[in-house]
C-alpha cells in the first residue's frame, strides 16, 4: 500500500482490525479528530533502516499487545 492515500489506508485497517504502525503524524492527527477503529502506533524517530524500525518494535511488542487489548485508546506513541 505504498502508493495508496492515508484515508485508503485507514479504511483497509479499519475493515481489518489491523493496527497502524506509522511514522507519519497524519495518521496519529486522523486518530485523535476520527477516533479507532483501527488504532495507531507512532514511531516517532526519523529516518532510519528498517532494521531499527524492527528493533522497536520488538522491543515494545508487549506494549503494543496491551494497547490493542485497551478499549479507551486509539492512539500509541513509540518510543
Amino acid at each position: 500500500m505504498r502508493e495508496s492515500q492515508d484515508v485508503d489506508i485507514w479504511n483497509y485497517a479499519k475493515e481489518k482490525e489491523f493496527v497502524i504502525v506509522t511514522k507519519d503524524s497524519d495518521f496519529q492527527q486522523r486518530s485523535i479528530i476520527f477516533g479507532f477503529p483501527p488504532k495507531i502506533v507512532y514511531l516517532r524517530i526519523g529516518n532510519c533502516p528498517a532494521e531499527k524500525i524492527e528493533d522497536i518494535i520488538r522491543k515494545y511488542s508487549a506494549v503494543i499487545l496491551a494497547f490493542k487489548s485497551d478499549q479507551a485508546r486509539s492512539y500509541l506513541a513509540l518510543p
